[in-house]
């Protein structure tokens, strides 16, 4: 049987973010893809499951709720955290009830995010 691992889509417009965390999925022998904004998101070709998708909130070209809340508009069933520098307010809220399935403030502890991508990757996507 062919061993299936999960991709992780990272949308983050901070160039040393996407690098960190592709260093850091490599080092664990996940794949992941970068993404620079919604828009590159949106025009490039998922993979198939067991995908996840980080999604920096404050993007260049699209606020990442609005992205979060058209996945889901859509029927996308892509298991989301997300990831931000700004977490004031009632943000995270906000992104839970618009479909995300966890919430990372930035900077993030590396335990912390592979946690909440373990558990985005059992809970989402079926």
């Amino acid at each position: 049987m062919e061993d299936i691992r999960p991709v992780i889509l990272v949308v983050d417009d901070d160039a040393s973010i996407r690098r960190s965390l592709a260093r850091l999925f490599r080092s664990l022998g996940l794949e992941s893809r970068s993404f620079a904004s919604a828009g590159e998101l949106l025009a490039s070709q998922r993979p198939e499951p067991p995908v996840c998708l980080l999604l920096d909130l404050h993007l260049p070209d699209m606020n990442g709720l609005d992205l979060l809340q058209g996945l889901q508009e859509t029927g996308g069933t892509l298991p989301v955290v997300v990831i931000t520098a700004r977490a004031e307010g009632d943000v995270r809220e906000r992104a839970l009830r618009a479909g995300a399935v966890g919430f990372l403030a930035k900077p993030f502890d590396d335990v912390d995010l592979l946690a909440e991508i373990r558990r985005a990757l059992e809970q989402g996507g079926d």
